[in-house]
């Protein structure tokens, strides 16, 4: 029951925006999920929960959706969190990538980073080994990156030995006195960074003249406009993201008889989806005549709803699935968190396309939309 409270808000709060899983994998859910230290998991871990704390070792991939997030032990292989506040003090061997709220990072990375948060942190006791990308409103860096530094934010703050170039676009950036850049510094910013003597750096150093976000559309509405499309498409993305993402590690099964359905039939599929989709909401409106009636249509409206919201998701999902078989040649349908970031991505993108891309949208919404409502009624008939 938690779980499904959990995928509905989840789902509600998407339509306001956004390997395979073998058997040595490990999919864990619910209020709390703690893996302590010393102890192991042979194998790839999914978790879903309110407050995640992992001290122990995870000799595989790591994916973390939750509202609290303490990672303190090590994981050989690539690590993805998305969560409310994150805090990340162990070691990883692959790559990090990162999304939430308040985001601090304080232990080695052998791999890439990339991060999205309100206020990103990465502490002095972090190391990066590869390039390190950040997207924030308040972003600080304080350890040692020996690749690339990309960011964009608010305020960026540097005061750490960075091995390759830096490119910044902020509304205000800072070299403290521990800065030492060994490549070139590329920054866009209303004004000139404010470099505190100390610094270095050893490549060139090019600037360019930028406005504020705040200020964007006070003078023009089209940039105002873009930026708020820009926006809204990012959080459309990320919410999305995170509803797919809870979908393939809690809902395995119903992702994968829904999908498989919407393929083998796509065309009926897309025309019951249809169908329902103009059908339902005019016979729920009908029952609302009488006092009896009422409660069902709006039963009826909110199923309606829920599985219209679940479809969008759905329909990514389906799209990154059959893109990731047709890439690796693979016979099963790989319903996992790579194919679930890959078709939101690619979803995305499509609707970016006028038209046509909105053509594709509402046909994916749509098949997916008519083998969910069949998905529900063989589940109705299993279990009466």
């Amino acid at each position: 029951m938690k779980r499904f409270l959990l995928f509905c808000t989840l789902s509600l709060v998407s339509v306001g925006a956004f390997p395979l899983v073998v058997s040595a994998a490990v999919v864990e859910g619910g209020k709390e999920y703690t893996l302590k230290q010393g102890e192991h998991i042979n194998g790839n871990l999914y978790i879903g929960a309110g407050t995640v704390a992992i001290a122990g070792t995870v000799d595989g991939d790591l994916v973390v959706g939750g509202g609290t997030v303490l990672y303190s032990g090590s994981t050989t292989k690539d690590v993805l969190i998305a969560g409310g506040t994150v805090s990340i003090a162990g070691s990883i061997e692959g790559d990090l990538r990162v999304l939430g709220g308040t985001v601090t990072i304080g232990g080695p990375v052998h791999g890439d980073v990339a991060v999205a948060g309100g206020q990103v942190r990465i502490e002095s006791t972090a190391t990066v080994d590869g390039d390190l990308l950040i997207a924030g409103g308040d972003v600080r860096v304080d350890g040692p990156v020996r690749g690339n530094i990309i960011s964009g934010g608010g305020s960026v703050n540097i005061d750490s030995r960075v091995g390759g170039d830096v490119l910044i676009a902020a509304n205000s950036v800072a070299l403290e006195k521990s800065t030492q850049i060994l490549g070139d510094l590329h920054y866009r910013a209303p004004q000139k960074a404010d470099i505190v003597e100390g610094a270095s750096i050893e490549g060139r150093t090019i600037y360019k003249e930028s406005r504020k976000l705040a200020e964007i559309g006070t003078t023009s509405f089209r940039e105002s406009l873009f930026a708020f499309l820009s926006l809204w498409i990012i959080l459309k993305f990320i919410m999305t993201a995170l509803v797919a993402l809870v979908i393939v590690l809690l809902f395995t099964h119903l992702a994968e008889e829904v999908i498989e359905q919407a393929i083998e039939r796509p065309w009926r599929s897309v025309l019951i989806g249809f169908a329902l989709l103009v059908s339902i909401p005019v016979a729920a409106g009908l029952t609302f005549v009488s006092i009896v009636g009422a409660p069902l249509g709006l039963l009826a409206l909110l199923v309606y709803a829920f599985s219209l919201i679940l479809a969008i998701p759905l329909g990514a999902l389906m799209l990154g699935a059959q893109t990731l078989q047709y890439i690796s040649k693979e016979q099963a349908l790989p319903i996992t968190w790579r194919s679930a970031l890959l078709g939101v991505f690619l979803y995305t993108g499509i609707g970016l396309i006028p038209i046509i891309g909105w053509i594709v949208q509402y046909a994916l919404i749509l098949a997916t939309f008519g083998a969910l409502s069949h998905f529900w009624n063989e589940y109705i008939w299993r279990n009466r």
